[in-house]
């Protein structure tokens, strides 16, 4: 089964991309297509790979597969209005952004689904602008805050969420929960 279903493709930006436009550098966001496959699904290996150090490269790859249709299918279910974007800087696909605004009125909420920059990419400030920008069309659209969780054992991406003044909230030994106020 394939992780996005047609009605999941080639669809126009939603309210969260459509108030982000293009950011200062240049990185822009796009929705993810049917043309993004290959992409998302190497993006979703290569940033899970190295948690399976000496599995052999075809059960690897199999592994990896199953996980990533799993993801996919968990997600479409939890966050069915989500935005999924790709993160597209100097013409190339560098990311894939998952969002989605949730709760009413002073209780609605930007909740990154997930965030995944390409490893090359990472250090050089993209991740950072994208939620930053994302967290501002937020509050464009009504949310008070913005909500994320992250892998405990993530120790970069939780420094990164913390200078950007997300809070842990809790931890149940696997994720860490994660808010930052919009004002």
């Amino acid at each position: 089964r394939e992780a996005m279903t047609s009605a999941d493709r080639d669809v126009g930006p939603g309210p969260i991309a459509t108030a982000v436009g293009p950011l200062d550098s240049g990185v822009r966001l796009r929705p993810v297509s049917a043309a993004d496959d290959t992409f998302v699904r190497a993006l979703f290996h290569a940033d899970r790979a190295p948690q399976f150090a000496g599995v052999p490269e075809p059960m690897l790859t199999m592994l990896l597969d199953q996980q990533f249709r799993s993801q996919q299918l968990g997600y479409r279910q939890a966050f069915p209005r989500a935005e999924h974007l790709v993160i597209v800087s100097d013409g190339q696909s560098v990311g894939r952004v998952i969002v989605a605004v949730v709760g009413e009125g002073q209780r609605r909420v930007l909740h990154f689904v997930d965030i995944v920059v390409a490893e090359a990419m990472r250090g050089h400030g993209i991740g950072a602008e994208v939620m930053t920008s994302l967290g501002r069309s937020a509050q464009t659209l009504g949310a008070t805050s913005m909500t994320l969780a992250v892998l405990s054992a993530n120790t970069r991406a939780r420094r990164l969420y913390e200078r950007l003044g997300f809070i842990a909230t809790g931890d149940d030994g696997v994720r860490t929960a994660m808010v930052k106020p919009l004002s």
